[in-house]
């Protein structure tokens, strides 16, 4: 069995699974979700993505340390923390069998 993926959070840099974290991608200068979609042929959006804990914490710790600029390469238009965290708390929310 192939082991998942392992992504950095830019907020509190920890080293995970790409399952524990949310990836923001950025979209006409402004941060915006991305959920993977069910069809393979879309795949992944085009350009630069960060990867984040759903946390406060992690949002805070990223705003202060200007992380998103650093992993978009480039200014993000209207960061707020209130925005990003209910960005990142809007999860889809899955049946457990």
């Amino acid at each position: 069995m192939a082991a998942l993926p392992l992504r950095t959070c830019v907020g509190c840099r920890a080293v995970v699974p790409v399952v524990e974290l949310v990836r923001l991608v950025l979209v006409d200068g402004r941060l915006a979700r991305w959920s993977p979609s069910p069809s393979p042929k879309l795949g992944r959006p085009p350009g630069r993505g960060a990867s984040i804990h759903a946390r406060v914490d992690c949002v805070t710790k990223a705003l202060r340390q200007g992380a998103f600029a650093r992993a978009f390469r480039g200014r993000v238009e209207h960061l707020d923390s209130g925005e990003i965290l209910q960005m990142l708390t809007a999860v889809t929310v899955r049946e457990t069998p």
